[in-house]
């Protein structure tokens, strides 16, 4: 039986997550519109950080972007 040796991961091996000011500018809106999106389950898909904060990854945020796109 031969044993997986595993790389540790580092901080650069993480993915970049935006905080809720940088998604809402990116997305020209202000921080309560995305929260208010969030709460009501509409906007880009958050990371639930801790019970005060949320964070978005970046793919997330474009794939909403992508699936807003009008027909």
């Amino acid at each position: 039986m031969t044993q997986t040796q595993h790389t540790p991961m580092t901080k650069a091996d993480l993915p970049r997550l935006m905080t809720r000011p940088e998604v809402a500018d990116y997305l020209n809106i202000s921080t309560g519109t995305l929260a208010n999106w969030n709460s009501a389950g509409t906007g880009p898909t958050p990371v639930k950080w801790n019970s005060q904060s949320v964070m978005y990854l970046p793919e997330d945020v474009l794939d909403w972007v992508h699936s807003r796109r009008a027909e």
